[in-house]
């Protein structure tokens, strides 16, 4: 891939370590002056970047079988996020939402064709939204999505994606026993506040 690229931890977070590089030549620059020692193992991935919004979906699994979901979209990505000291937000998304079905529809296919336990793994998957070539897998992962993620699920679906993970692997029927996820009247959001060392701001007396 030739043009911008990311260089990020193996097991980093939240973007924390993430350099973006222009092009092969500055990607050599910066190779020559990070000074990676040879011998050592340095634990970076390199990935193509993709300059586009951010839609997460959360849920459970099984056997390559979509359980339960909901679709967030973020307010700002995690590398801006820290890059400008911005707060992160992570926002509901109405399933009638078209984002929201096109996402769904994705992540559906995509746990299809993955391996697949047969006790419900919780995950969250990030999908870029790109203007000309659609939805892009940025990541999935076999965890709790960040932030409050489970206390949104439990929340406005009534399903608590950490235990019902380990009742599934635990021996429990997840077809058996999962409550049937609600449609709530009620959208639920998150947000992250970046730590500059100093005051973002003071609290108003009252909030809508």
């Amino acid at each position: 891939h030739r043009g911008p690229c990311i260089v990020k931890p193996v097991d980093g977070s939240g973007s924390a370590g993430v350099k973006i590089v222009a092009d092969a030549a500055a990607m050599l620059d910066w190779a020559a002056h990070e000074r990676v020692d040879c011998d050592a193992q340095p634990r970076l991935v390199v990935e193509e970047f993709v300059d586009a919004p951010l839609l997460s979906v959360d849920g459970l699994v099984a056997d390559g079988r979509l359980l339960v979901a909901m679709v967030s979209t973020y307010t700002e990505t995690c590398y801006a996020s820290l890059a400008s000291l911005v707060p992160h937000g992570v926002l509901q998304l109405d399933p009638r939402d078209p984002r929201a079905k096109a996402a769904l529809g994705y992540v559906d296919r995509l746990l299809s064709a993955m391996p697949c336990p047969h006790a419900p793994p919780r995950f969250p998957a990030a999908l870029f939204e790109h203007g000309d070539r659609g939805l892009l897998l940025c990541e999935i992962a076999c965890r709790t999505g960040g932030g409050r993620i489970r206390d949104i699920a439990r929340m406005t679906l009534g399903v608590d994606l950490d235990q019902w993970a380990a009742l599934g692997q635990s021996g429990t029927d997840p077809a058996r026993l999962l409550p049937a996820p609600r449609r709530s009247t009620r959208l639920m959001g998150d947000v992250l506040f970046p730590n500059p060392g100093r005051t973002l701001f003071c609290a108003p007396a009252h909030s809508p």
